[in-house]
Formats: C-alpha cells, sequence, structure tokens
C-alpha cells in the first residue's frame, strides 16, 4: 500500500491497529502511571499516553482494507480485502482457534478490494466494494455465519452462500449481490435502520437500498460527491460524501440536494462523523498537517443558517497527515497517521478559538 491506516477499537477503549504491509495491533496507556519493563520500548503518542506494541499480523501479503469486527468477540477480529478480491478473516494471537478464523470469501472473477464494511447491529452482514468487471456485481455482502433457515422466504435477489469444491472454508457466492451496471466507489449502512445502506455509484449517484427489496434504489440524488460517503452514527438523516474539493451534507427529509457544501482549498482524502458527538464531521485534505472538524448541528434551522463552526486540529509537530480515526466512546478523541507512521493522540477540546465560515450551496 501507499500509505498506512489507523483504526480504534469499536470494543476496547484502549486499543488500535494499523495497516499495510503488515497490521500492528497496540495498546494504548498512561504516562502519569507508565513504569517501563527492562527491553520494553513504546510510543509516545501525546503529553498523557503512549502506545504499546502488542502484536503483528503478517499472514496477508497484500492488505488493500481492514475493518473491524463490531463485536467484542471473537476478540480481535478483522476482515481484511485484498487485491484479486478476495476476504479473509483473521486476528491476532491467541484468537487464532477461533472458527471464523481463515474463513475466506471469494468473488467470482478477480478484481480489487475497495472497501469493507460490518453491519453495525447485524454483525453477521459484510459489504465488500469491488472493481468493475464486465457483467459482474460491484458490491457484495457476504453472511459470515450462513444462519440461513431453508424454509424462510428468500427475495429472488438473494445468493445463498455455497463453499467451492476445492476449499470447503471458501465462500464463492455471496448473500446480496448488488450494481451490475456501475461501480460503488464508497458504502455505509445506517445505524438506526441496519437493513438500509447508502452507496456511491458510478461517479453519478448516491442510491439509498433496502436488503428487504434491493430491486430499486429507496431513494437516489444525483452528486459527483460520491467518495467517502458516511452516515452520521448519532443522526439518521445525515450523510455526508465527497469529490475533489467539496463536501456535501445530505438531510434524508430533502434528499433531492445537499443541505450544505464546503469547498477546499486542496482535494479531501477522508471525511468521517465523530461516533460521540451529534453533526461533528472531520474533514482530512491531501498534503495537509491538520484536520478540519465542522460542528453542522444547526445547519438547516433559523438559529445558524447560512454559517457554520469550523475547528482545526493540527499535528504536534505540522507533519503532513495521510490518515484518522475517531475513538469510539471517548468525546472528540481521534488517533491521526503521517506517510512515516507518525501516531498522535489527539483531542478536540472546546476551547479551540472557532470561526464561522459562510455555508456554500
Amino acid at each position: 500500500m501507499s500509505s498506512l491506516k489507523v483504526l480504534w477499537s469499536p470494543t476496547r477503549d484502549d486499543q488500535f491497529l494499523t495497516y499495510g504491509n503488515a497490521i500492528n495491533l497496540y495498546r494504548v496507556g498512561s504516562l502519569k502511571t507508565y513504569h517501563p519493563q527492562k527491553g520494553q520500548q513504546v510510543i509516545k503518542l501525546s503529553d498523557e499516553t503512549y502506545a504499546q506494541h502488542l502484536s503483528v499480523n503478517t499472514e496477508i501479503p497484500i492488505t488493500k482494507c481492514v475493518a473491524w469486527y463490531p463485536k467484542k468477540e471473537p476478540e480481535n477480529l478483522l476482515a481484511v480485502g485484498q487485491a484479486n478480491g478476495k476476504v479473509t478473516l483473521t486476528s491476532f494471537g491467541s484468537a487464532d482457534n477461533h472458527d471464523l478464523i481463515g474463513k475466506e470469501f471469494i468473488p467470482k472473477h478477480t478484481r480489487q478490494c475497495n472497501y469493507l464494511v460490518w453491519n453495525p447491529v447485524d454483525c453477521d452482514l459484510l459489504a465488500e466494494g469491488l472493481e468493475k468487471y464486465r457483467g459482474d456485481a460491484s458490491i457484495a455482502i457476504w453472511h459470515i455465519m450462513a444462519k440461513h433457515n431453508s424454509e424462510q422466504a428468500t427475495p429472488p435477489e438473494r445468493q445463498r452462500y455455497s463453499s467451492t469444491m476445492s476449499d470447503p472454508g471458501a465462500i464463492s457466492k455471496p448473500f446480496i449481490e448488488l450494481g451490475t451496471s456501475d461501480v460503488s466507489s464508497s458504502f455505509s449502512w445506517f445505524h438506526s435502520d441496519p437493513k438500509t445502506f447508502v452507496t456511491g455509484m458510478g461517479s453519478k449517484y448516491l442510491k439509498i437500498y433496502d436488503l428487504r427489496d434491493i430491486s430499486r434504489p429507496h431513494l437516489m440524488a444525483q452528486t459527483r460527491s460520491v467518495y467517502g460517503v458516511c452516515t452520521d452514527p448519532r443522526n439518521n438523516n445525515r450523510i455526508a460524501a465527497y469529490t475533489d474539493i467539496h463536501v456535501s451534507v445530505w438531510d434524508l427529509r430533502s434528499f433531492e440536494r445537499p443541505i450544505l457544501t464546503l469547498q477546499e482549498a486542496r482535494p479531501v482524502i477522508k471525511i468521517d462523523w465523530c461516533p460521540t458527538r451529534l453533526g461533528f464531521l472531520a474533514v482530512l485534505c491531501k498534503d495537509s498537517s491538520s484536520i478540519k472538524v465542522y460542528d453542522t448541528r444547526l445547519v438547516g434551522t433559523e438559529e445558524l443558517e447560512p454559517a457554520i463552526i469550523e475547528r482545526t486540529v493540527s499535528s504536534h509537530d505540522s507533519s503532513v497527515l495521510s490518515c484518522f480515526s475517531w475513538h469510539m466512546s471517548h468525546v472528540n478523541r481521534l488517533l491521526t497517521l503521517t506517510p512515516a507512521g507518525v501516531l498522535r493522540d489527539i483531542t478536540v477540546y472546546e476551547r479551540i478559538p472557532v470561526v464561522l465560515i459562510e455555508k456554500l450551496t
């Protein structure tokens, strides 16, 4: 991979991982209570915290993307997408004896895996985005447990899995396939309605689907902002996505056009809603040493329209950032990562000066 990525654990407050050529697991501790043991090496993340390396997984040589299983058990279960489209379930050390470890999901034709997204509620469902290949689907939704009763009514669009003859642990047909005409560039499940999801399709549309009827989109908006689509975990009506230097936010109750469009000075490379604060949207741009955090809570209301609040969070040494990850339970806390692998633990403090900026529509 061209750069490292970082992910906070969805279930452990004190763990995160980085991945690139290998997947490394770390534990975070407080410097106030740190007592180094002989030969122990740690990474200083901030003036208050450090990271200790726990384990490494080098079993999958070409890692395109990693998704961390959102349940505590099995511990540290990871879905790893590869350049050939194969998805492998893996972990670290002590969890290797679990039945799911080593299970593989293989699309019909070899093509790159672009994203992996676990369903946050029905955690047996894993969405994979694939490069376009002829008439094959660009979205594959796998059921990792295959707990389907043969007597249960199943829509014709759903395809139950089947194992390959050569490897009984390899799943060759997805639970659901979708998107035979366009490539899917991004994907996000809705947190309060786990049977629905939104995907950026064909550089032209955001489409919302319901698993109970995937024959057509439930809602659709025409836009060039189809990358990095994400649903606000604390507001099921809010969606954000980007293209080039623009970030757009939609409200499902008026999905025809964005309620907010932000213009950045440089191309956007990552956006994500804060999981602990309603309406906080983080934006990272290419070759930037800072992350902008927009408070969009009052966008669309009479109190603040047409303005939003912006907070800028900079790396400690002004290094260019390549990735960030919100902490799943600690308020306003995130990890940043540079292309060289330098990690920083940052909190978006409320006392940071705020700047009102014009809303662009």
